[in-house]
């Protein structure tokens, strides 16, 4: 599934797809010919140009879920998304990671 084109208030926040990055998703084709994941969805971590992160979880249907997140939980999802589209440092500049 592709990303929608999507421009909604979120958290008193004017969100547009179209005017984010996306850093991360889980929109990939798996072994068995199917995009969607777990029930027909997808989600996308999006970046704004002012540093906002945003989680878009698209639904099967055309319905969408949009939520605003912090560092933390940006943090957690790029992790936790598969497909990385922007590196780490571009992603969360000035954030260090340190060695395990």
């Amino acid at each position: 599934m592709k990303p929608r084109k999507i421009v909604t208030i979120v958290n008193q926040r004017r969100f547009n797809s179209d005017a984010c990055f996306i850093l991360a998703h889980d929109a990939y084709q798996d072994e068995s010919g199917c995009w969607e994941r777990e029930h027909g969805t997808n989600r996308f971590l999006y970046k704004t140009a002012l540093g906002n992160y945003f989680l878009v979880t698209q639904f099967g249907g055309g319905r969408n879920q949009i939520d605003e997140l912090g560092l933390d939980d940006a943090l957690n999802a790029y992790e936790e998304l598969p497909v990385e589209v922007k590196n780490f440092d571009f992603a969360f500049p000035g954030i260090e990671i340190t060695p395990a």
